[in-house]
């Protein structure tokens, strides 16, 4: 079996920014759902309030977690599903007859990649939701739907340059 050539520093380019689109609309629906509880409970919310906090969690999830800053556990993550996954598009593309998954296969490996990070971090922390939004499946749904926001990215980023050279990783 031929060893595949990959440009690591390009797909760790394609990764980091697949890692900020998928961070970005994670936070915000997690401010947003936090925001949403509040106001059912009875908080009356001013624009400011919403502004403030999706900036405030933007930051604080990265940079002032409690325990594991979400970038991390996203990144980490999204690299496992994007190491399969290229690993994957190169096997079909060698296949008879060959198949060019990288549009559609990277953004299913992120939507997965955080469905099982979710999964996992729930089991390990004893079934609380370390994640306020995944209480519900509307915000499970929302982080696993910022993977496949990821995955699309990294698929332009990654299998839009090498299409054209007939290398689909």
């Amino acid at each position: 079996m031929g060893m595949i050539h990959l440009d690591w520093r390009r797909w760790l380019g394609a990764w980091l920014a697949a890692l900020v689109a998928s961070y970005v609309p994670a936070s915000v629906a997690q401010s947003c759902f936090t925001l949403l509880a509040l106001r059912r409970a009875g908080a009356v919310l001013t624009p400011d309030h919403w502004l403030r906090t999706i900036g405030h969690d933007l930051w604080g999830f990265a940079f002032s977690a409690h325990l594991v800053p979400y970038p991390l556990l996203l990144g980490l993550a999204l690299a496992a599903g994007f190491v399969v996954a290229t690993g994957l598009a190169g096997r079909l593309a060698r296949g008879s007859p060959p198949v060019r998954p990288g549009y559609w296969l990277y953004p299913l490996a992120g939507a997965l990649a955080v469905a099982v990070m979710l999964a996992l971090v729930h089991r390990l922390f004893f079934g609380a939701h370390f994640f306020s939004a995944t209480r519900t499946f509307a915000g499970q749904a929302s982080q696993v739907a910022a993977g496949a926001i990821g995955g699309g990215v990294f698929a332009w980023l990654w299998s839009g340059t090498t299409a054209g050279r007939g290398n689909d990783h």
